[in-house]
């Protein structure tokens, strides 16, 4: 999800982009605040007075005379949209991570940039872009890929967000060991260490033998109540056909839910 949105961003949008963990600010001599991410670059006199920059500091509109050129602008732009991408990536790329407390304000943090970038580039188009179709292509292309990060915010709430998380368990541990085996069958013994860090209620676990293929052979479902903030094992026992038994090569939870 994560690589499709880079690629998006980097084909359609930005005009020029460079990766760098450091991003260095001085003032040139046309007094202007100026960023780059290349300490070679600095001009004479500035190598020992420049400071980093935070990473999440963005120029603004009123840093920049009125009267400015077309190019001074399009540096300017160029370089608010780099500042910008880069809180961007930094708080896309960990959206999934965030404590569920603060995934609602992190969404909207994104949507925030995500707005703002479309702003600089749709700046950006209309200063260095002349042909009206080209114009028109870059444009769609940039609308695109806001709304495919919509969808990808819309897909991580429904997997990450805060009700999703109220609503799923956490396995720990999966222990299937084998306890008897005669003519007619072979006995497993099932036990899951699990946590359930949302609502309380009656806690579900699918358990399935598979074959080589990945096929299902056998499958399981330990079940019990379990409070909020609770950690507990459920046990079962699973009984197999020993021509079954003879072709499972591992157990895996598939399928946990608590109702």
């Amino acid at each position: 999800m994560r690589t499709l949105a880079v690629l998006l961003l980097i084909l359609f949008i930005l005009p020029s982009s460079s990766a760098f963990s450091e991003i260095y600010r001085y003032i040139d001599s046309q007094g202007r605040l100026t960023y780059t991410s290349d300490p070679n670059s600095l001009p004479d006199g500035h190598e020992n007075k420049v400071s980093p920059a935070a990473k999440n500091e963005r120029l603004k509109k009123s840093d920049l005379p009125s009267n400015s050129s077309p190019t001074v602008r399009i540096e300017h732009l160029n370089q608010r949209l780099e500042l910008t991408k880069i809180e961007f990536d930094s708080k896309f790329e960990k959206i999934s991570d965030v404590p569920a407390d603060e995934y609602v304000q992190t969404t909207q943090d994104i949507l925030n940039l995500k707005f703002e970038m479309v702003d600089l580039n749709e700046e950006l188009i209309d200063l260095t872009e002349d042909d009206r179709e080209e114009k028109e292509l870059r444009l769609q292309r940039l609308y695109a890929w806001s709304d495919k990060i919509d969808l990808l915010l819309e897909k991580d709430r429904q997997e990450n967000g805060p009700q999703a998380r109220s609503s799923r368990l956490e396995v720990i541990a999966l222990s299937v060991k084998e306890i008897r085996r005669n003519g007619s069958s072979v006995t497993y013994s099932i036990m899951a260490d699990i946590n359930n860090p949302g609502k309380e209620g009656r806690a579900s676990v699918k358990v399935a033998g598979k074959g080589v293929d990945g096929h299902i052979i056998e499958s399981k479902i330990l079940s019990g109540e379990i409070g909020r903030d609770e950690s507990k094992t459920l046990y079962e026992a699973a009984i197999v056909a020993p021509e079954d038994a003879l072709h499972i090569i591992t157990w895996e939870i598939v399928e946990t839910a608590i109702h």
